[in-house]
Formats: C-alpha cells, sequence, structure tokens
C-alpha cells in the first residue's frame, strides 16, 4: 500500500472513529463517548463484489454492482476508507488553504478522474464530516452518479425532468455562464420561503448538482441548502 493511501485510510478511520465519537477531533483521541446519538452504522458485506457504480446520495454514499443491487451503504464519514481500498488508483492527499471568510484549512483527497474527499473546517449539516464532490463521470472506470442515474457530462434537463420543481432553484447567469442548481436527493427537511423561520435552520440539506450552459459539472453531498455563510 502506498505512503498516500496509507495516511489517507489513517486520517479517514480517524474521521470515522470521530463521527461516533463526541469531544473528537481528526487525529485525536476522543474524549468522552455520547451513546444519545450513535452515527449511522455502515453495511458492508464481508467478500465485496466488483463495484459497477458510486452513488453520490443525500446522506450517504451507494456502492453498487454490475446488475444495480446495492452492495455497500456507507455514511460519508465511513466512506473515505471503503473508496480509497476499492478504487483502482490512490488519491492525491493536498491542504487547501480557507477562503478567509466562510470555508476554513481543508485536507482533500483527489482521484484525478475527478473524485474527491473533503474534510476539515467546512460548512456541512450537523453532524456531517466529509463532503464529496465528482467532476467527472467515473473514477477509473467506475460510474458515479445520481440515485437517478445521472452523472457529469449529461443533461442537466434529463435530471431535472426527474426532480420536483421545488428543488430546482432558479438558474443564475455570470460571466457568460448560466448556472443550474439542483437539489436532487433531499436527506433532510423540505424546502421553505425566505420568510420562514425554518429557512436559516440547516435542516434542509442533502445531495446537489450544479450544471454551466445547461451540462452537469458537478455532483456534491452533503451539503445545505440554503447558504448560511
Amino acid at each position: 500500500m502506498s505512503n498516500g493511501r496509507s495516511r489517507f485510510l489513517l486520517i479517514a478511520t480517524g474521521i470515522a472513529l470521530c463521527g461516533a465519537l463526541s469531544g473528537c477531533v481528526a487525529g485525536q483521541a476522543p474524549d468522552r463517548v455520547d451513546p444519545a446519538e450513535p452515527e449511522p452504522t455502515a453495511v458492508v458485506p464481508e467478500a465485496t463484489p466488483a463495484v459497477s457504480a458510486i452513488v453520490v446520495a443525500g446522506a450517504e454514499v451507494r456502492v453498487l454492482d454490475e446488475s444495480g443491487a446495492v452492495i455497500a451503504l456507507l455514511p460519508y464519514s465511513a466512506a473515505t476508507a471503503f473508496l480509497a481500498e476499492h478504487l483502482g488508483s490512490d488519491p492525491v492527499i493536498t491542504e487547501e488553504a480557507g477562503d478567509g471568510n466562510c470555508v476554513g484549512d481543508t485536507a482533500v483527497a483527489r482521484w484525478d478522474d475527478g473524485l474527491a474527499l473533503a474534510f476539515g473546517d467546512l460548512i456541512l449539516p450537523e453532524g456531517q464530516k466529509v463532503y464529496v464532490r465528482a467532476t467527472a463521470a467515473d473514477v477509473d472506470g467506475i460510474a458515479v452518479e445520481t440515485p437517478q442515474g445521472v452523472v457529469v457530462g449529461e443533461s442537466v434537463e434529463l435530471l431535472k425532468a426527474q426532480i420536483p420543481l421545488e428543488q430546482q432553484r432558479p438558474p443564475v447567469e455570470q460571466n457568460g455562464i448560466v448556472y443550474d442548481f439542483v437539489d436532487y436527493d433531499v436527506a433532510s427537511g423540505a424546502p421553505v420561503a425566505e420568510s420562514d423561520p425554518e429557512y436559516y435552520t440547516g435542516r434542509y440539506w442533502g445531495a446537489h448538482a450544479r450544471g454551466e450552459n445547461g451540462v452537469v459539472t458537478l455532483l456534491g453531498a452533503p451539503a445545505l441548502y440554503v447558504d448560511l455563510c
């Protein structure tokens, strides 16, 4: 196992542990256990069949075999180690400085094909510690898709046709590019008006897609659907 993958697995294991134990910072030992809110448990078979697709869903990563059956169901904090083991190439580990405003310093494990796992000082839904983003249709020949089967590079309209209107935000044009944002798999909450007291609670979140000029360019989760910065 390469040094890059070994380091990533060590960090990823720390994240998974910290997800289950409170008072813990990745890379440090937890100081107490809070049994009231256990972390969802990863469901992984002892012998994993060949992986055909990775589904970026609202609350978890779903791993599919060639028949389309779910062979692993992973909360995001547990997905890092699994993907590092089962993808055909090692991730490149980098550290990214914060923007000086909302996002702090983060560590990113990135596969060249267009899949990245970020963890650190991020704005994420409560209890979430890892953000997954895909900018390519596949990584090492394994498809990365929405639960609807849409991948990066396909039409935004193909995704929108399968999503309720209230989960589709109005397009925004900037510097000659028309951006679409689609909340394609809701994990928590529901869309509400900005005047509603629930709007800024951070309870509405899940997986989202970004489109540019009609083409899907990014899948990401777990993401807050309302900007709380």
